[in-house]
């Protein structure tokens, strides 16, 4: 089996499952109790906090963990409308609607939020198209932003196509216009894979990602949120996470993103083997007949390759793919099994069938220079297939 589906999930390594396992034998107290267990268990916790602040450049108390990025994005945009919409827990009828923009590359989880905010007369929302490289299109984001702004949601990597935008620049550009709009980042696929550190100093309020995505346990992701954001929130019970999320904390969840973060403080021999396959992989392809590949690929963090083949439908080139042992996506995994157009490609101008129809190849830690050549030797046969019909 050739796994090429990284940005869908990362596989956990059995050494990792044995350093976890190790940890919550060791450590499996409530940390919210105060006996000698709770503490071992407490003083883990705050260790991992402290691994994953380290990326963004924060405190450790400005990440909270949380489920998953999917609760992370709902917890900003809920919390932020909320906030804006019942200041003070006045009445409902002196609110008022928050003004967000978004970016027309962002996750799934941002817009069906927005979708749901909207519905309930929460939000006004605008979205930010992207170039035709893939790229967050900065001059035309700019003119959305005014005084009436409260949130910016950016995507830093897009999921689909692994294009990355500048966000360093646009971040000041932002805060030029507007002081005091949230800035939230999905720095998802750009975690152990770019380095983050400069969000801290920035005008970035915050961030999430997640630990599927770089080998750690499901269900696990980290909200790096700038400790002078005062936001509502939409899971209360107890004061766990400082209040932003109650419940008793996912320790084993917990335990391997502290060890994964540990583990990616120092990945660059890894991302630079995988930007020579992914060179080789870009390259190959780019010579096979019907084949188009999406994006600018000077802007793509290396590890990400989107394309679609002409006159073959996106899902029977993934289950050619699949029956040969090579495991991708088409699109966005979460949104596999759904026809609709990719709303990442029609935004950078792709047909409705080039958006439908992309199948998406992600490499990670496992791939090999043998994995490429027999993934790029199985789409060549399907393309030639396709010509000889």
């Amino acid at each position: 089996m050739i796994y090429a589906d990284y940005n869908a999930t990362a596989p956990c390594t059995p050494e990792h499952l044995a350093k976890v396992t190790e940890l919550i034998l060791q450590k499996d107290g409530n940390p919210s109790s105060i006996h000698y267990q709770g503490r071992r268990a407490k003083v883990a916790l705050e260790s991992a906090r402290k691994s994953v602040a380290w990326h963004f450049s924060a405190e450790p108390s400005e990440i909270i963990f949380m489920s998953g990025a999917t609760e992370v994005n709902n917890f900003i945009l809920q919390g932020t409308a909320c906030h804006h919409f019942f200041p003070d827990c006045q009445e409902t009828s002196k609110a008022s609607v928050s003004h967000f923009i978004v970016s027309a590359g962002e996750h799934p989880s941002v817009f069906a939020t927005c979708e749901f905010l909207k519905k309930r007369n929460q939000v006004h929302l605008e979205v930010a198209p992207l170039l035709t490289s893939g790229e967050i299109c900065l001059k035309q984001l700019l003119p959305l932003i005014s005084d009436k702004t409260s949130l910016v949601s950016l995507i830093y990597v897009n999921n689909e196509t692994g294009i990355m935008s500048n966000l360093q620049e646009i971040v000041v550009q932002i805060r030029k216009k507007s002081p005091t709009c949230h800035i939230h980042i999905d720095a998802v696929q750009a975690f152990g894979k770019i380095d983050m550190r400069w969000m801290g100093p920035s005008g970035v309020d915050s961030a999430v990602v997640s630990g599927h995505k770089v080998g750690a346990l499901k269900g696990i992701a980290a909200l790096y949120l700038k400790k002078s954001v005062r936001l509502g929130t939409i899971i209360v019970g107890g004061g766990q996470e400082r209040g932003r999320r109650a419940g008793t904390e996912n320790m084993p969840g917990i335990f391997s993103l502290g060890l994964r973060s540990d583990d990616l403080r120092d990945n660059s021999e890894v991302m630079a083997r995988l930007g020579r396959l992914w060179k080789t992989l870009w390259d190959n392809l780019s010579t096979i007949s019907g084949v188009s590949l999406h994006g600018d690929p000077t802007c793509s963090t290396k590890n990400t390759v989107n394309f679609h083949m002409s006159g073959i439908q996106g899902e029977i080139l993934m289950l050619k793919l699949d029956a040969a042992g090579i495991a991708v996506s088409t699109g966005s995994a979460c949104s596999s099994g759904t026809p609709k157009p990719s709303h990442v490609l029609k935004s950078m101008g792709f047909s409705d069938f080039e958006s439908a129809n992309s199948i998406r190849i992600s490499l990670g830690a496992s791939t090999t220079e043998d994995d490429i050549q027999e993934i790029v030797r199985v789409i060549r046969t399907v393309a030639d297939q396709r010509k000889a019909v």
